[in-house]
């Protein structure tokens, strides 16, 4: 039978479990609601992208709230309500045994309580009974060991009444073991509890238990399975609300938006309220920001304040979309509630391109990364706080936000500075863009610093306006350091090279353009003005040289103008090349035939050069401006030979006069002259010193008369210790002894100092010149000085000539022959050796660019006691003249052929003491180069190399008509050179001039070498080549 205890203690079960259960159901959905109302979205920001993220974790799913009375239940505990009532059972001692098995449980011996337990089961009969005995199991030893008894007795029931009664007991205590899991937060041992009796759920179709089911599923993660339960929930329950809802919280955590909105209608204020939220999440994933807003502005329907994320995101959205005003409103007053870097970011990219950069650095400068940015030292820079903080190095990627902010900043400092028209304002933005540009080596900054200084250059005057110049300059050449397309910025640092005067630094440049970037015409024009300009500069400063050497850049890059030709042809002029001038000009006035100053230049070079019949031809082909001037030719011819063209003007009716003459009336050159002669046996050993040495050349105005006069004092220096000139009689040559001769032996001596003067005449007409000269041999010497002198006379031009000379002049090759010699023993003097010779010499033009000299010499020598000698030499030279610019230049081959009577190189009575071969003959080379190297200095050089073949006779002892040989005949042979340079410069445009020369020969006889140092004394008219040849004039 069933005791009514039992069937009250079954009762009671039955209302605690379903209690619990609608407890649980509405607790698990108000955790699973509160859960996905709090999912937000995660803001993830980058320095220029920002990506929102919508939070997924495994939160509690919520169940919605339903009422008890809408689920219907089975029966939870006890027999089936369906089922009869069990008739009692008659086993006896259950009471008993019962009270045992507690007995023992209570005193910790389960195991005895168990067996007691067992013992009834197996013991009693009734089904009743031992139906009974298991709910006290349950009691007794707990609800695990009571089911394994259940279900052992459920194996040897086989009555359908008692054995669905123990199922449904089973049931329901499996029911409330997982609802007890469930309420522990077990959720996975609720569902396997609960899934192992999914059957017994659909066959009862159990509504609560199938709800708490899906309610653990969700809880694990499991979202499809409890979907699925909470669907079967719904079908049970004829979909009720509470299901239905149930099943929008899975979808919303699913995220599967669209089946949620496919119940919207049955969805609640706050399920509505995610779903919008939702959509905004995945919209802006999904960069959406249009859709975006209008998800969150759906949200905000249904929760009218606005939480913080979704003001981000809404932010953010208007960032994106560009409504940037909008975007920095709320992100200043999110930044104003809590100074988040994620907000703080989207307040900086909002501001930075709503022009509010300024203002959020001043409004939220004390907080958070603002207050970072604000406190850059460049940033400080840029908003007028000059400081000298060091620069930090931030990391990524607050570093690019510090990078555009200083951007920014500097290009507002940029704008300003250049849009100010003030020079103190834009000197203070250019201090505070100095730092900025210099830590990120900014080319196009720089650029733009070098204008506002320029700029400011503009306003200032004197030294600032220096100051702002070479600023410009500096930051221009920064710009060009800093930056590999610079070209432009050379361009313009050229320019203001140019605008400087450092057109040294604008040329170095601008050839560097050119060579870079040949297509480009800009660097080219730039560069052909400057050698342009230049050189216009060069000629007013009578600089003619540079000026030439600037129209020679010029046509490396284009071709000359007609005015580059005339100023062309007039550096030429001044520097005294006329041919070259004569081209010059007549390639400006072949360009420009009514170019008035090409006309008269080509006339004042033609008729320099002695070409005006080249210009007369050049006249018929161009008669212009030039065919006038031949009509004055009788100008030029009428004027004095050696007039220097610069003194002719041209007037304006087109008729030349004559200027008054500025030639030099006298010329004064003096200073030092140092020779020597040296050579081996039989010449002697000959130093000269002539200190002063001064040179007067007197030409009077308008005349074809010209004067010289040179007086020199020597010191003769003679032999050595070592010479093998033995001099004295010949009784001392030949002795035995020295006892005859206990004086001196040799050539060695000095004299001095002697006096040598000289005087020359010449008159130069047209096609004929008339020299004579007289001096005298070096006076005060231990021979008595004799008379010297020349005169000559000469007809032709420059094509061709003859000459003929006649002179009287001391040989100089020692001291014998050049002062003469007392002898030691027999105090008889002699020496003093004369040469007079006639001279026959013509020239001529063989072709064009050639000519050719030849000449021929007859001389007799005499001295003091010295035997007569006779010689000829003939001369010869063939000179070919190439074409060059500036420079005169003349090499060919030469021959020189000699003939004495007699040897008489010794140094004994009756010898000269000079070279006097037999035969000789030299056949070489010669070099003639002249040209001015400058405006004020001009030089001339003659190079000879050749071979030389001599023979000499033996030296004779010339006495008591004696012919005997005291030195052997010689034949020798070696290379003959010789050099001759010489150079001078007028020191600035004062009359003085310095110049100097020097002269070396060198053959297998002899050697012999020249130093002549001088200063020179002239006023303007002369050129520096005619003054040249004044000084190195010699008798």
């Amino acid at each position: 039978m069933t005791h009514p205890p039992l069937m009250h203690l079954l009762l009671c079960t039955h209302v605690m479990i379903a209690t619990l259960a609608t407890a649980n159901t509405t607790a698990a959905d108000e955790s699973l609601q509160s859960t996905a109302t709090a999912q937000g979205v995660e803001v993830v920001q980058q320095a220029q992208d920002v990506t929102v993220l919508p939070t997924t974790g495994t939160e509690q799913i919520p169940v919605v709230e339903q009422e008890p009375s809408s689920v219907p239940l089975q029966p939870v505990a006890g027999p089936d309500r369906a089922a009869e009532p069990l008739p009692p059972g008659n086993c006896p001692g259950m009471q008993q045994g019962w009270n045992t098995a507690r007995n023992f449980q209570q005193r910790s011996m389960p195991e005895a309580a168990h067996q007691t337990l067992q013992r009834l089961l197996n013991d009693c009969p009734q089904v009743s009974d031992r139906l009974a005995t298991v709910y006290q199991a349950r009691d007794i030893l707990g609800r695990d060991v009571a089911l394994t008894m259940a279900q052992q007795q459920l194996q040897r029931i086989d009555t359908p009444q008692p054995r669905r009664q123990l199922q449904t007991w089973l049931y329901q205590q499996h029911m409330e073991q997982a609802l007890e899991s469930f309420q522990q937060g077990q959720y996975s041992l609720s569902s396997r509890q609960l899934l192992a009796q999914a059957p017994q759920i659909q066959q009862r179709r159990d509504i609560g238990m199938a709800r708490v089911l899906s309610d653990s599923l969700a809880r694990e993660g499991k979202h499809s399975a409890a979907l699925q339960w909470r669907q079967q929930a719904a079908q049970w329950s004829g979909n009720a609300s509470t299901d239905l809802q149930a099943q929008i919280w899975l979808y919303i955590n699913q995220g599967d938006l669209d089946n949620a909105e496919r119940l919207l209608a049955s969805a609640n204020q706050q399920q509505r309220y995610l779903i919008a939220s939702q959509r905004a999440s995945q919209a802006f994933a999904q960069q959406q920001y249009q859709q975006t807003l209008q998800h969150l502005d759906t949200a905000q329907r249904w929760r009218s304040r606005e939480q913080r994320d979704h003001r981000i995101m809404r932010a953010w959205s208007l960032y994106h979309i560009q409504s940037y005003d909008q975007a920095y409103q709320v992100f200043s007053q999110l930044y104003q509630q809590r100074a988040d870097d994620d907000v703080g970011k989207g307040l900086f990219y909002s501001a930075s391109n709503s022009d509010q950069l300024l203002s959020a650095l001043l409004r939220h400068g004390n907080k958070g990364i603002i207050k970072t940015l604000a406190s850059d030292p460049l940033v400080r820079d840029l908003r007028n706080d000059v400081n000298q903080q060091s620069v930090p190095d931030h990391q990524p990627p607050l570093a690019a936000m510090v990078l555009q902010v200083r951007q920014q900043l500097a290009g507002q400092q940029v704008e300003a500075m250049l849009s100010s028209e003030r020079a103190n304002a834009i000197e203070q933005h250019a201090r505070t863009l100095a730092r900025y540009t210099l830590h990120y080596r900014d080319a196009a900054m720089a650029r733009a610093l070098s204008a506002a200084h320029s700029q400011a250059a503009d306003a200032r005057q004197d030294r600032p306006r220096q100051q702002h110049i070479e600023q410009s300059i500096a930051w221009r050449q920064r710009a060009i350091d800093w930056s590999d397309a610079n070209a432009e910025d050379r361009l313009a640092l050229a320019t203001a090279y140019i605008q400087q005067q450092r057109t040294d630094d604008a040329e170095h440049l601008l050839q560097q353009l050119v060579a870079d970037q040949p297509s480009q015409g800009a660097q080219r024009d730039l560069l052909t003005a400057l050698y342009s300009q230049r050189a216009s500069q060069a000629y007013e400063q009578q600089d003619y040289v540079t000026a030439l050497q600037q129209l020679d850049r010029l046509q490396d890059y284009r071709p000359l103008q007609s005015t580059e030709w005339s100023l062309s042809g007039w550096a030429h002029y001044r520097l005294q090349e006329y041919g070259d001038a004569f081209d010059a000009f007549a390639q400006a006035y072949d360009m420009d035939e009514g170019n008035p100053e090409a006309a008269s230049g080509l006339m004042f070079s033609a008729y320099a050069d002695n070409i005006l019949d080249d210009a007369a031809e050049l006249a018929e082909q161009h008669p212009g401006q030039l065919r006038p001037l031949l009509g004055y030719e009788h100008t030029f011819n009428a004027a004095r030979d050696g007039v220097d063209a610069d003194y002719f003007e041209l007037q304006e009716d087109g008729s030349i006069v004559l200027q008054p003459w500025q030639r030099s009336d006298w010329i004064v050159s003096g200073g030092t002259r140092l020779s020597h002669r040296s050579g081996d046996s039989g010449t002697s050993r000959l130093t000269t010193l002539r200190m002063p040495e001064v040179l007067l050349h007197w030409r009077p105005k308008y005349s074809r008369h010209q004067w010289w006069s040179r007086i020199s004092v020597l010191q003769l220096s003679s032999g050595d210790a070592d010479d093998e000139a033995e001099l004295g009689l010949p009784q001392c040559i030949f002795a035995s002894n020295e006892d005859p001769c206990p004086q001196r032996d040799t050539d060695s001596g000095n004299q001095g100092p002697l006096l040598e003067p000289w005087l020359q005449y010449r008159y130069h007409g047209k096609g004929a010149a008339l020299t004579v000269a007289l001096g005298t041999t070096p006076m005060g010497g231990e021979v008595d000085a004799k008379w010297t002198g020349s005169f000559s006379a000469a007809i032709g031009d420059e094509s061709a000539g003859l000459a003929l000379q006649l002179q009287r002049r001391p040989v100089q090759e020692s001291m014998l022959a050049y002062v003469g010699i007392e002898d030691p023993h027999s105090s008889d003097s002699w020496g003093r050796v004369l040469q007079d010779s006639v001279n026959i010499s013509g020239f001529g033009e063989l072709a064009e660019q050639s000519r050719a000299l030849v000449s021929l010499d007859w001389a007799n020598y005499q001295g003091e006691q010295v035997r007569d000698n006779r010689s000829a030499t003939l001369y010869a030279r063939m000179g070919f003249i190439p074409k060059l610019r500036r420079a005169q230049v003349e090499v060919g081959p030469e021959l020189l052929a000699s003939y004495y009577q007699h040897n008489l190189s010794g140094f004994s009575q009756g010898h000269g003491g000079y070279f006097s071969p037999q035969m000789l003959v030299r056949m070489g080379a010669r070099l003639a180069w002249q040209q001015p190297l400058s405006r004020r200095t001009y030089w001339r050089s003659q190079w000879t190399l050749g071979y030389q073949v001599h023979h000499q006779d033996c030296l004779k002892a010339y006495f008591a008509n004696s012919s005997r040989c005291y030195q052997d005949s010689s034949d020798d042979s070696g290379v003959a050179a010789g050099i001759d340079l010489a150079i001078l410069h007028r020191l600035g445009r004062s009359p003085h001039h310095l110049g100097s020369q020097f002269s070396f020969n060198s053959s297998p006889q002899y050697n012999d070498w020249s130093v002549w140092l001088f200063w020179q004394y002239a006023t303007d008219g002369d050129s520096l080549l005619q003054l040249l040849d004044t000084a190195l004039q010699l008798p």
